[in-house]
């Protein structure tokens, strides 16, 4: 894996073999400019990259993505999935309750890209097929 970004929120990297892109939250409680500044990082990197597929570490996210800030991000980073064709992206739910349903939120909708929850790695590995 290679790290595209890292600081105390999150890790972002990038397989390039297996071409795919993996975020991992740190556990540290987002700011809304937080969480707006890392949805473009993702976008970033994903035009950089055109992965296939997504692994959405977040088992420590912490931040609740209220409605506005869920149609804001669907707006802008999910026509890049759709311009990169990325195929599959696997969620490692969070940890906190709250967290977990505005993720499912703000991933409840048809996309062009597969979307499924796990508890782990491991099973989200396998069903990405990377």
């Amino acid at each position: 894996m290679e790290t595209l970004h890292e600081d105390e929120l999150w890790k972002i990297s990038y397989n390039p073999s297996k071409n795919y892109i993996k975020t991992e939250w740190t556990g540290k409680a987002l700011s809304d400019q937080d969480f707006d500044v890392k949805t473009q990082l993702i976008i970033q990197f994903m035009e950089q990259y055109q992965p296939k597929a997504f692994l959405a570490d977040a088992a420590k996210f912490n931040y609740v993505i209220i409605p506005e800030k869920q149609d804001w991000h669907n707006g802008i980073l999910f026509p890049i999935f759709k311009k990169v064709g990325l195929g599959k992206m696997a969620i490692i739910t969070p940890e906190d309750f709250f967290s977990q349903i505005s993720i499912k939120q703000a991933y409840d909708e048809e996309y062009d890209f597969a979307t499924q929850y796990f508890a782990s790695e491991e099973e989200a590995m396998k069903w990405l097929e990377v």
